[in-house]
């Protein structure tokens, strides 16, 4: 297992004094090429002062808990799987208040929907930077503005801020299998337990579970939750309450 990098905080001002004179920045990299440069311009910006970084989802949260850094700087993919929900977790159920920035390789309309629910108001892409323009970016960031590199990211951002609806998908209509596996995962089952439960293969399961995403264009289990609910797809009402529910059981 990676051990988390952790740099100690100079506390022999006290915290306001600190804040003042430095922006302490946790990471959550991943193998872009674009993580060197990134490293490299923090380094040499005399007002950050990175306190750590881990690839790993678990070690994030204890690390990200405990230092409580003013500014989280995120890949979208981590250990093979979306982070939205890590930073979900982080935000709901940790409250934490810092800046969240989201550095992703492709651009998802439907990610950006969720961030936007958890306060996330940073993403960059990679193609749209170089080493000449990443310092830049981080300046906005200190500055406190939005910092959206991607002229269609700044459209999806501002319709999920007004809360209007995901974009219509043009879907085939969802056949009962793939509708009573969609519910059977919304209840929390793993997709081994709805093989046992519904007497089918995982290997079916997989493949239902494949189409499903394909179907409602959501690139992880956590996006296609969202999707579902908001599209009304899950029987009964979803509450604030039930969201939340949502939000840990798929996010595993």
């Amino acid at each position: 297992m990676c051990e988390p990098i952790i740099r100690k905080r100079n506390n022999a001002f006290p915290n306001w004094t600190t804040s003042v004179l430095h922006t302490t920045v946790f990471l959550i990299p991943s193998d872009d090429l674009g993580w060197n440069d990134l490293r490299a311009t923090l380094q040499v910006m005399p007002e950050i002062e990175v306190v750590g970084e881990t690839p790993t989802a678990r070690e994030a949260i204890e690390a990200i808990v405990s230092l409580r850094p003013d500014i989280v700087i995120s890949t979208m993919i981590i250990e093979g799987t979306s982070t939205l929900p890590l930073l979900a977790t982080l935000r709901r159920e940790y409250c934490l208040a810092s800046r969240i920035v989201v550095f992703a390789s492709c651009f998802d309309q439907y990610e950006i929907a969720v961030l936007a629910d958890i306060d996330v108001a940073d993403y960059l892409l990679w193609r749209d930077l170089s080493c000449k323009t990443l310092r830049n970016c981080i300046a906005i960031i200190l500055g406190g503005d939005i910092n959206v590199s991607s002229h269609a990211a700044v459209r999806a951002f501002v319709e999920a801020k007004r809360q209007l609806p995901f974009p219509q998908v043009q879907m085939a209509r969802l056949t009962e299998r793939e509708r009573t596996v969609l519910q059977r995962l919304a209840d929390g089952l793993t997709q081994e337990q709805i093989a046992k439960s519904e007497c089918i293969s995982p290997r079916t399961v997989k493949r239902v579970v494949a189409s499903l995403e394909s179907k409602l264009d959501a690139s992880c289990l956590f996006v296609l939750a969202t999707r579902a609910m908001r599209l009304g797809l899950l029987d009964g009402a979803a509450s604030s309450s039930d969201e939340e529910n949502n939000r840990r059981r798929w996010g595993r």
